[in-house]
Formats: C-alpha cells, sequence, structure tokens
C-alpha cells in the first residue's frame, strides 16, 4: 500500500491482465493494439484496469478494447459483513487512446465472472465505476461503449469521449454517467459503507451543483460519423457534436451558470424516434438543468421524437 508507479510497454500488442495502481501513476502502452487475452479455460478477457488512486493511461497504436474497470477497495471478500469504500481522488483519471484504430469499453462482467468466479463476481455491486474524470479518444476510428460506466463525483471532473468515425453504444440504452452527487457521501476508508450503498453515491440526480464555476464542457464529439444510442448524462454542460447524425439517444446536462451554452450538433440529421431501440423502455429524451442555453443545430432535420 506504499504506492509507485505502474509502467508497461508491449512492442506489439498487450493481451488481457490485470493492472493495479494503488497511490501512484500508470501507462500501459502497446505498439499495436490492447485487446483480449484468454483464462485459464480459455475464456476471452480483456485487459483488466483496477485503481486505487492516481491516473491510469492506456494508449495503442491500433484498436484499444478495455475488459473491466475496477476499484480494488469496492471488489467483495469472503466476509459478508465485509464493507467497503472508494480510494479516488478528486483529481484522478482514466485516459484511454487509440491512435490507429477502434476503442471499445467492453466492461464485461460475464467475461469477468469467469475469470474469478461466478459466485464471487455476483456479489460486486458496483463494477464500472471509474475515476472521476474519463478521457476517451480515438483519433482514427469509432468508440463503442459496450456496457455501463459511472465516473465518481467530483468538481474536478471531466467526460471527453471524442473520436474521428462514430460513436456507438452497443445496446442503444446503456449508460455512461458522470455523477453529480455531493463528495462527501461517498464512502471513504474513515466512513465506509456497506455493498448495496456503493452505487447511491455515484448515481444521478442531485442538487449539489459540485460543477458550478466549472466552464470546461463535456465531450461527446464523433467527428466524422454518428453518436448512436446510449444515455449519456452529463453533469455539467457538454458539447454532442457529430459530422453525420445524431440517433436514437437519451442526452442530459446541467447548466450551472446563465453564460452557459449546452450544444449539440449534427452534420446531417437529429433524430430521437426509438425505432432503432425497442429496448429503450425509458424513451429517448434530451434533459439540461440549470440556467443558460441549449442549442440543438442540424443541416438537415431535427425530429425530437413522439
Amino acid at each position: 500500500w506504499g504506492g509507485g508507479s505502474l509502467r508497461v510497454a508491449a512492442g506489439r500488442d498487450l493481451l488481457g491482465g490485470t493492472y493495479a495502481i494503488w497511490q501512484g501513476d500508470g501507462s500501459l502502452a502497446a505498439g499495436r493494439s490492447v485487446g483480449l487475452g484468454t483464462t485459464a479455460d480459455f475464456s476471452e478477457l480483456g485487459v483488466t484496469l483496477a485503481a486505487g488512486a492516481g491516473t491510469l493511461s492506456v494508449s495503442a497504436r491500433k484498436d484499444l478494447d478495455v475488459g473491466a474497470i475496477v476499484n480494488p477497495t469496492v471488489i467483495p471478500s469472503v466476509n459478508p459483513s465485509s464493507v467497503y469504500f472508494y480510494t479516488w481522488q478528486p483529481e484522478d483519471a482514466l485516459e484511454l487512446t487509440s491512435f490507429g484504430g477502434r476503442l471499445r469499453l467492453l466492461n464485461d462482467l460475464d467475461a469477468f465472472a469467469l475469470n474469478v468466479g461466478g459466485d464471487f463476481a455476483s456479489l460486486i455491486t458496483a463494477f464500472g465505476v471509474a475515476a472521476p474524470t474519463l478521457r476517451a479518444h480515438a483519433a482514427s476510428g469509432d468508440f463503442e461503449l459496450v456496457r455501463e460506466v459511472r465516473l465518481l463525483p467530483s468538481p474536478q471532473g471531466q467526460a471527453e469521449i471524442v473520436a474521428a468515425g462514430s460513436v456507438r453504444a452497443t445496446d442503444r440504452s446503456v449508460p455512461l454517467l458522470m455523477s453529480d452527487a455531493d463528495p462527501d457521501t461517498l464512502p471513504t476508508a474513515a466512513r465506509p459503507a456497506g455493498a448495496g450503498q456503493l452505487l447511491a453515491a455515484v448515481s444521478l440526480p442531485s442538487d449539489a451543483a459540485i460543477h458550478a464555476g466549472d466552464d470546461v464542457p463535456a465531450l461527446l464529439i464523433a467527428a466524422a460519423g454518428d453518436i448512436l444510442g446510449g444515455a449519456w448524462q452529463f453533469a455539467k454542460q457538454f458539447r454532442a457534436i457529430a459530422g453525420s447524425d445524431i440517433r436514437d439517444l437519451s442526452l442530459s446536462g446541467q447548466n450551472t451558470s446563465a453564460g452557459q451554452i449546452s450544444l449539440i450538433q449534427a452534420g446531417r440529421d437529429i433524430d430521437l424516434n426509438a425505432r432503432d431501440n425497442p429496448r429503450n423502455s425509458s424513451g429517448n429524451r434530451i434533459e439540461l438543468g440549470g440556467p443558460g442555453r441549449l442549442q440543438v443545430l442540424a443541416g438537415r432535420n431535427v425530429s425530437l421524437g413522439f
């Protein structure tokens, strides 16, 4: 628990494995791809990123697939009466960069369960909870969100999903949630919580307005493609920009001052009709809280659903 840095570099591929930092920064770099490895029973499992505190950066010259995101101190133990807590700090970040291929956040609990045991994995209640800042950049390809990701609350927190191609959510309703809860309510080592309370501290909505005075918008950018599917929930003003279409999604944020402008902009169509999203029972919508303005701009058609 004394801390220290982690540095891993592969000339070709980095396949599978678990990489942990506790009180220091870490970096993983692959000369080709960061992808799926195999477990002892030959099941596929992507890279598991286990961060206690610090900034963890992962980069690949081609494809980058993240198998799982976990905080080691919320992983269940054999003691059923155990308590848990988060260890991330307000400035901590997860930085993912694919220079020449796709970037996928798999966050695959099923594959993780095959690796650690299904009975054990079934006890995990805070799988996919990440550091307050997530920067995911696909410099030449697409970004894909496969399973839910939640970002811990912090006044310094930021979400940047930027792809040269398209941004997609696999099942059209999978959420990326940037929490705006009061950070003082988070379970800590001095104030731990039971397993059932871990997600309550990283959920929306909240009236804490922790991003007051923060004029840096969250980014959801598909430079030359579409933003398709997903439930994107930002705790601050945002920019959602697609070179082509924005379709079949839910998008929410909040301005914290009268001068802030959240923006939804498509080079072609903005279409919230749920015909491509039969499993999204909550419906597609745009929500913006707080003062300021929301701008919705399209090069062709705008349909806000019915």
